[in-house]
């Protein structure tokens, strides 16, 4: 192999199974701490939690643990499984209900019928990285709670290349998922916004 050769030549890239990343915080390479999630085989590093980030979920906690949905888990920032390259950590999810509470193994795209994600310095990496993956799983129904604009985008209706319907739900609208209906929430409290609904 000649000089030249070897200039041209790409260093290896290395892809991350999630076997790969549990061993790794198995191990004590990486513990809870490091806020740390897989996506695609490549290691991120998460933005730190904010107050109002935090409040907006405990919010939305408080919401979908009211509704007494049959047969629903409500899951916050807890991984899902999408793939073998895959693990992300989402902010809130309504998911399928199952006896052991997925003590035996993470809930996969399957399991999923709401995925929720907050986002404020996030809201690219959310919806540039996480979105696309999200629909490639065909996760029917995701909303991107947006802080920055102050508004909700819902996204239905996965295929390949992304989500096929975006509506935008803004402070003084009301929202429900696709699945539950009567389960319907006001845009401005779950946004944190001053003048909330009572």
């Amino acid at each position: 192999m000649t000089v030249r050769e070897l200039t041209q030549q790409s260093p290896a890239r290395h892809v991350v199974t999630v076997d790969f990343f549990l061993q790794m915080i198995a191990s004590g390479l990486l513990d809870e701490d490091d806020r740390v999630e897989l996506l695609t085989g490549e290691i991120f590093q998460m933005t730190p939690i904010g107050r109002r980030h935090a409040a907006v979920v405990k919010r939305l906690l408080y919401f979908w643990t009211s509704q007494s949905l049959e047969d629903v888990l409500v899951s916050i920032q807890d991984p899902i499984r999408i793939d073998a390259r895959s693990l992300p950590e989402l902010d809130v999810a309504l998911i399928r209900r199952r006896d052991d509470f997925y003590a035996n193994a993470y809930p996969g795209p399957e399991d999923v019928w709401l995925l929720i994600e907050v986002a404020d310095s996030s809201l690219t990496y959310d919806t540039e990285r996480k979105l696309p993956l999200y629909a490639s799983a065909a996760i029917p129904e995701v909303w991107i709670v947006n802080l920055i604009d102050n508004c909700i985008d819902r996204h239905l209706t996965p295929n390949a290349q992304g989500y096929r319907l975006r509506e935008r739900f803004l402070p003084g609208d009301k929202i429900a998922p696709a699945r539950f209906p009567a389960a319907t929430l006001d845009v401005r409290e779950a946004l944190s916004l001053p003048g909330e609904a009572a």
